[in-house]
This record gives C-alpha cells, sequence and structure tokens, in this order.
C-alpha cells in the first residue's frame, strides 16, 4: 500500500499555460462569442467549447442548469469553472413555478410540466417546504421527524389509532422502529380503517430489527388530502398540478416558488482536471463518479438532495449528496447542508475531503452520513461536522486518513451509532487520529468512535472524545488487530459480542486516559493506561493542561510517541512541550494536510487477510495461489447478526481451498524486525476436507504450522521468530487431499509482551 506523501495544497487552482477566457452572465446570450463584451447566458454553453486550459468566468447570479463539460484538461491545462471575483454566482436545480390561482380555501395551484417524482421538492423564498403529511410538521428542525406513536404492526403493515381515516394507497409512509439503527419507508397499498392499520409488505432484514410490532413513531406523506396547513405542498402528477398552501396566507404571485427540476449542477462523471471555484450549488449536486485529479473549492452547496421516500431501509437507494470515485479528485473550503442522505461519497482512492464544513445532513435517519468513506486511500482532513441523522463518518475500504476534524452532535434521530462507524470491515491501516469529537445526542445506544462486529486493521490515536453518554471507544467483538493508542476519553471503552467465543486478538490498548474504565478481554493487550480519573482531574479544561494526569506516564510506541519532550511520552491526547494541534474547518487559512500513514511495529502486516480487499477479476490480492493453484474466494451468506459457524467465510469473503488435490495461498510478507517473536494467526474450517493448516516458512527457521480438522471456525496460532538477517517470511495456507476447506482473517503480528 503506497503510504507516501500526497500533499494537498492550500490552493489547488494550477499554475498553467494560460488558455482562453470565457465569459457568461445572466445578461449574455448563447448566440454570442462568449467574450466579456459579449458574455454567454449559461454555463453549459462555454462548458461545451471549452478545451484543455480555458477558464470560464462567470458573473454574478442564479443559473438554472446541469453543467456537463465536453472535455476534459490535462495536468498542467484543468478546465476552470470560477464565479467573478466579489460576485455570487449560483447553480440551482429548482425552477420557478408561477402563474398560481386559488384552488380552494387558502389552497392555491399552477401547472408544472416537470415531474421528479419521490425526489420532488418545493421552496418558498429559499425556504424548503414540507411536503403534505400527517401529523404536521410545526417546527422547522430538519432533523425532527416529529412522527406519530406506532400502536402496533407486523409484517402487514402498521396500527396508529389516532390516524384519521382516507384513502391512504399510494401515499408514502416514513418509520422508525424497534431497535431503530434507522429509519424505513413503504408504500401503502391499502388502508383497514377498523384497525387504523396502514397496509404494505416489508422485507424480513427490515422486520427482523425494525418491527413497527415493537413500537415507534412514522409519518405519511405525499396525498392532497393531508394538505391542510400553512408551508405544505402537494404534487398530482396526472393533472401536473402542484397544489400549496404558502406561509402566513402570503399570495404565492408576489414570491419566489421553485421547484427542484434537476439532480445535478455539474456532472463531471469520467472528467479528468476539471475544477469547479467559488459557484454555489442549490437543490442540486456535482458527480463526481469515475473521474480524475478535479477540484471542488470554495462553493456552498446545500438541499443537495431529496427524497420521499417509499422503499427504503438501511440505504436509499439512489446516490445522495456528492458522489466521488476516480482518482486524485479533491473537495475542499466548501460548506455542504441539507441533504436526505450522504453528504460526501468518498470512494476511489487517493481522493480528499479538507477543510469543510458539512452540517444537517442524513435528515432522514437512515445509513446516510455526512462523509462516507470508501475505496482505498482517502484523507478527510481538517473539517467540521455536526447534526446529522445518524453517524458523523462512516468508513469502509482500506488505508484511509481521518485526522483533525471537529465531530459533533451525532444521532439526531437513529439509535445505536457514533461520531465515527464502521462495521465488518478491514480497515488495511485506515488510521483515525487527531479528532475531536463530542455530544453524541442518539436516544438509545451512544458510542464516539464506534468499530462494530467483525472490525480489524484500524489505528486509533490521539483522538479527544467526550459527551458520549455511553462508550467513547467501542471495540465489539469479534475485534483483530485494532491498535489504540494516547486517546483521551472522558468516558469508558468498552466492547460488546453475541457470542462467548468472541476473539480480540491483536487488539492493543496503551497510553490512554480516561475517566471511565477499560472493559477486559482475555486477549486484550492493556498497559500504560489510567482509568477512572475524576471529572475534577479530567475535564475539556484539563484535556491539554500542563497539570493534566499521565505526565511522562507512557510507553514509548514507535510511529505513535515519536517526538515527546519530557522524560517519556504522555498518556493521552496531548504531549507535553509540544505545540498543541486544533480541529475543524478554517476558511481564513486554509490548511495544507499531506496522506501519510504511521508505521508502527504492532499493525498486522499481512496484505488482505480478511480476503475483503478488492481484487481483480480471478485473482485474490495480495496473495498467490500454490499447490493446485484453483483457491477461490467465496462469500457468505450471512452477516454480523449471525455467528460465523453458520457460513463459510468468518465474515465477508474467506477463500475456499477445494477439488481432489492439496491446495493452498501464500504471501510473501516484509518489514519484519530480525531476531523478533511473532506470531501467524487465521481462522480455518476443514469442513470437507481431512484438515486445513496455517503455517510459515522462509523466516531461516523450520516451517512451522499447525493443523485444524474441525468442521467449524477455530483460531490457529503459530508463533515463530526471525533469523539473525531476516526481515521477510512466508504465510501459507495449505488444505489437504480432497474436499472443501476455508480459511479467513490471516495475521501476522508481534507476539505479545506482557507490559512491565
Amino acid at each position: 500500500m503506497k503510504k507516501g506523501p500526497l500533499v494537498m495544497t492550500a490552493l489547488l487552482l494550477t499554475a498553467c499555460a494560460a488558455g482562453a477566457e470565457v465569459y457568461v452572465s445572466p445578461a449574455g446570450s448563447d448566440e454570442n462569442s462568449g467574450t466579456q463584451a459579449a458574455p454567454f447566458a449559461t454555463i453549459q454553453k462555454a462548458a461545451s467549447l471549452m478545451k484543455a486550459g480555458d477558464t470560464c468566468i462567470v458573473r454574478g447570479g442564479t443559473y438554472h442548469e446541469t453543467v456537463t463539460p465536453a472535455a476534459s484538461g490535462e495536468p498542467d491545462k484543468p478546465i476552470t469553472f470560477r464565479a467573478a471575483e466579489g460576485e455570487t454566482v449560483t447553480v440551482s436545480g429548482a425552477e420557478a413555478v408561477t402563474g398560481w390561482a386559488k384552488h380552494q380555501g387558502a389552497v392555491w395551484r399552477a401547472q408544472l410540466n416537470w415531474d421528479l417524482g419521490k425526489n420532488n421538492q418545493v421552496f418558498f423564498d429559499g425556504k424548503r417546504l414540507p411536503e403534505a403529511r400527517w401529523p404536521n410538521k410545526t417546527n422547522d428542525e430538519l432533523l425532527d421527524p416529529e412522527g406519530a406513536k406506532i400502536d402496533g404492526g407486523d409484517e402487514a403493515g402498521l396500527v396508529c389509532k389516532a390516524l384519521p381515516d382516507g384513502d391512504w394507497i399510494g401515499a408514502a409512509v416514513w418509520a422508525l422502529c424497534h431497535s431503530k439503527w434507522t429509519s424505513w419507508s413503504a408504500t401503502v397499498t391499502g388502508y383497514d380503517a377498523a384497525q387504523k392499520k396502514l397496509l404494505f409488505a416489508l422485507p424480513e432484514h427490515v422486520l427482523r430489527f425494525h418491527n413497527p410490532g415493537e413500537g415507534g413513531e412514522f409519518y405519511l406523506v405525499g396525498k392532497l388530502a393531508l394538505l391542510d396547513a400553512p408551508g405544505e405542498w402537494f404534487f398530482d402528477p396526472p393533472t401536473k398540478t402542484l397544489y400549496l398552501w404558502p406561509p402566513e396566507g402570503a399570495d404565492p404571485n408576489t414570491h419566489a416558488v421553485t421547484a427542484k427540476r434537476r439532480l445535478l449542477a455539474f456532472d463531471l462523471q469520467g472528467r479528468a482536471h476539471v475544477q469547479v471555484v467559488g459557484i454555489n450549488v442549490h437543490a442540486a449536486t456535482l458527480d463526481l463518479r469515475n473521474a480524475r485529479h478535479c477540484v471542488v473549492q470554495g462553493v456552498r452547496a446545500t438541499y443537495v438532495s431529496h427524497t420521499r421516500g417509499g422503499d427504503t431501509s438501511y440505504g436509499l437507494g439512489e446516490p445522495t449528496g456528492i458522489t466521488v470515485s476516480g482518482t486524485g479528485n479533491v473537495i475542499r473550503d466548501s460548506e455542504l447542508a441539507c441533504s436526505v442522505g450522504d453528504g460526501i461519497l468518498l470512494g476511489g482512492d487517493h481522493n480528499a475531503v479538507i477543510n469543510c464544513w458539512l452540517h444537517d445532513l442524513d435528515y432522514f435517519g437512515c445509513y446516510g452520513t455526512p462523509v462516507k468513506i470508501a475505496g482505498t486511500a482517502n484523507m478527510l482532513s481538517h473539517s467540521t461536522i455536526h447534526d446529522t441523522g445518524r453517524d458523523c463518518i462512516q468508513v469502509s475500504g482500506q488505508a484511509h486518513l481521518v485526522q483533525y476534524n471537529h465531530v459533533y452532535n451525532a444521532g439526531r434521530i437513529c439509535h445505536d451509532l457514533g461520531f465515527l462507524y464502521t462495521c465488518a470491515n478491514d480497515g488495511g491501516g485506515t488510521e483515525i487520529r487527531y479528532n475531536h469529537c463530542h455530544d453524541n445526542l442518539a436516544p438509545g445506544t451512544r458510542c464516539g468512535l464506534y468499530l462494530d462486529n467483525f472490525t480489524s486493521n484500524y489505528l486509533v490515536h490521539h483522538n479527544v472524545v467526550w459527551n458520549t453518554n455511553g462508550e467513547e471507544i467501542r471495540l465489539n467483538k469479534p475485534s483483530q488487530y485494532n491498535l489504540v493508542y494516547n486517546n483521551t476519553v472522558m468516558g469508558n471503552l468498552g466492547n460488546w459480542g453475541r457470542w462467548k467465543s468472541d476473539r480480540m486478538f491483536g487488539d492493543r490498548v496503551q497510553n490512554n486516559l480516561l475517566g471511565g474504565k477499560i472493559a477486559p478481554h482475555p486477549d486484550l493487550f492493556l498497559a500504560n493506561n489510567e482509568e477512572r480519573i475524576p471529572p475534577e482531574k479530567l475535564n475539556r479544561d484539563s484535556f491539554s493542561a500542563e497539570t493534566r494526569p499521565g505526565l511522562a506516564a507512557g510507553a514509548v510506541v514507535p510511529g505513535i510517541t515519536d517526538g515527546f519532550a519530557g522524560a517519556g511520552p504522555d498518556l493521552g491526547a496531548y504531549q507535553a512541550g509540544t505545540p498543541q494541534w486544533t480541529t475543524g474547518h478554517d476558511f481564513g487559512n486554509p490548511p495544507n494536510p499531506e496522506y501519510r500513514l504511521s508505521e508502527t511495529p504492532y499493525r498486522n502486516r499481512v496484505v488482505n487477510g480478511s480476503l475483503d480487499w478488492p481484487s481483480p477479476k480471478g485473482e485474490i490480492a495480495g496473495w498467490a495461489r500454490i499447490e493446485a493453484g484453483t483457491a477461490k474466494l467465496i462469500r457468505g451468506q450471512s452477516g454480523i447478526t449471525e455467528n460465523q459457524d453458520e457460513r463459510d467465510s468468518f465474515i465477508g469473503q474467506a477463500v475456499c481451498l477445494s477439488g481432489p488435490d492439496d491446495d493452498g495461498i501464500e504471501q510473501v510478507v516484509a518489514g519484519l524486525a530480525p531476531n523478533t517473536r511473532y506470531v501467524v494467526a487465521g481462522w480455518l474450517k476443514a469442513k470437507d476436507a481431512g484438515a486445513i493448516r496455517l503455517g510459515v516458512r522462509g523466516h531461516a527457521g523450520s516451517e512451522t504450522s499447525i493443523e485444524s480438522d474441525g468442521r467449524t471456525w477455530e483460531h490457529i496460532e503459530v508463533n515463530f521468530t526471525t533469523g539473525a538477517t531476516n526481515t521477510t517470511a512466508t504465510v501459507f495456507v495449505v488444505k489437504g487431499g480432497s474436499g472443501a476447506a476455508f480459511a479467513d482473517d490471516v495475521g501476522l503480528v508481534l507476539a505479545p509482551v506482557p507490559a512491565e
């Protein structure tokens, strides 16, 4: 994995050979030449003509269009769209609705010749209005669902005794029930007035943990009969009529009423070296899927996505927020607010979010999040993230860097969540460092940095976490190869699992300051932690004070405690005698971070030991086939809530060794220290084969392996010592004879040494 510096400069506009300047103005015409004296009227007109090195200067105003560049830029000659200096430019996905006439009572109507279906959205003088619903919305809090109580329900629907009778077929139900990890939505197919029951079908995965029969709240949306309060609207597709009860009895003809018409403001899919600078976005978003080296800078994006739902659960089934994949793209120095789901989905590789302010996101209360990180080697740095329906940051994929962020007010809607959340993920060395996280507002289970069941290979250090009202750091079991160093937390460091056999192999917790306690586990390496510090000694005023607990009481951890100034490393997130680090965005002084992961000898040295990393078709990333050479990847058929013995992967993917002959895989592991004790470990399941073994060779000692013949998963640990000059070893898994056997979650770490 590449870990070298990737400098993200404070100003990413590339110095380049001068290209043409093209001008756009609301007062222009697309029949003009595009000069400053004769500007175009639309940005798209300019985008259709621009070549590498060209710059489009956009005069102040609102532009109702989707901008799709016809060409890409080049490394030293980007295509740039930027606002004219000192002027406010907005690209809007909404358009004006005019020609209002009285319908009946306080309700008005107008014709609307476009329809985005579940994505329709209406604004009144720039303010978002709620779609007609029951119960009515009584406040402007985007993250307050204001639902009605559910009195019962089952797989066929939900019961609410207070629900008024009506023809509710076709309406959408939003609900938060039972475990409340996520909301779900469904489309009403019938109504039983005698029971006061809305009828619809729910899939099993929703019913298991989010059954309306266990109680909760809901609202109903999307019928004309629900239009009964100021500020509500309803759109009737057959007649193309928009109905509106204006706020405060206003005449809509004297106000700016707009309705969403487009999903995208900028479509940069597949483009390279395109820059969008200082241009605001309203009621639309930007698409950077499969883009390369594109930049979004100085943008204020609001109401970037919306849906009423109708068939959703953990996810919304559609892109929301700014979507990024490809490589080398950067979103920085920008504000993003008011998305129904994600704020930014950061996939691909070597992409970054820097110095951004993200807030009031995931108002649907699903698994959307302000920043959702996937892919490989992406970075989230120096950003402020707050007020969201569920988590503030979600992580999957490998080798990411999350640093210097100020994160707070998670959990405005859902339960069982964290400021940062990941689940069943091999982090591949993902590093969470130098973040301030506080105030988890979830009504249910609340965590800070939350590594849920089956998570591995994370490095968590130098974070300050407080006011979670739960556990500031949680490592749910099984948990493997997770390293937790030098954090300051006001509460506890906990763990939880479903089965007594759950392991925490390779987890290390060291040099931490805690106001609470650390939940023990036989596997857990614990050293140099100070627990149960009273609040008068550990609080927001003392986190970095020179009189705080733990001064010079820490152990040296290479790559983590380097550069300490005293007699030894301090416990916790701050080091006496060194500059204080700060978090969050600063638009006035944009930071200049690097992507550089820490190197510590205690990390797992096996690449793709989980076998879950993306692999080229037919290959197994990081591994070579040996013996019969028929090893293949398989995916287990159940998830974290089922015991791993019920599937042929420990979690996610595993390697299947099958056929009539010996079969196996191997990996050469580099970066080892000579004359040092290590342990190779992994999960093996012989199943139909006679046996399967895990071992090591090429370390200067004799080949060493341990065999398993079990029909359920068994954790195997093989100890070895490197030779006087050896810095590599070959790890292998081999099945003997016929039948199928499986292996998963292989690691190689320093053998644990008890703390002095």
